[in-house]
């Protein structure tokens, strides 16, 4: 997992290995509390299938495992999953406060413009810290 911050049209950056998740490094982190949000990419016109290809199968109860820099395993239960068109994302419910330590892991699904070289929807999937025990 890697910071990231806004780009300069203030949508949030993504990370340029396909394959590492980007954390937005003005939030909190994963298991603070809070939105910890996570970005990363569908896939690559390189190596195919990235970091977040199965993050559109995850669903209400599935789990998401982090870890920390400390090594810490923090466990994380989806209480939702969402697909927005890119241009009318719910900047509120995605990037909103929460009491409790949440996630929110953001990556691109739908079809892909060539010349735009990007994808018409956004994949949401937020999810809970899971009661320890």
């Amino acid at each position: 997992m890697v910071p990231v911050g806004l780009e300069p049209d203030g949508t949030l950056g993504s990370p340029r290995d396909p394959l590492v998740v980007g954390w937005y490094a003005l939030g909190p982190r994963p298991g603070e509390p809070g939105n910890a949000l996570l970005t990363g990419h569908v896939d690559n016109r390189y190596i195919g299938a990235a970091v977040f290809w199965f993050l559109r199968e995850l669903g209400p109860g599935d789990d998401i495992f982090v870890e920390t820099e400390e090594g810490k395993r923090l466990h994380f239960v989806v209480v939702d999953s969402r697909l927005y068109e890119k241009d009318t994302t719910q900047l509120g419910e995605v990037f909103g406060p929460t009491r409790e330590p949440s996630i929110t892991a953001i990556s691109c699904e739908g079809t892909f413009d060539r010349t735009t070289r990007d994808y018409s929807h956004r994949r949401v999937v937020r999810a809970r810290l899971a009661p320890e025990g």
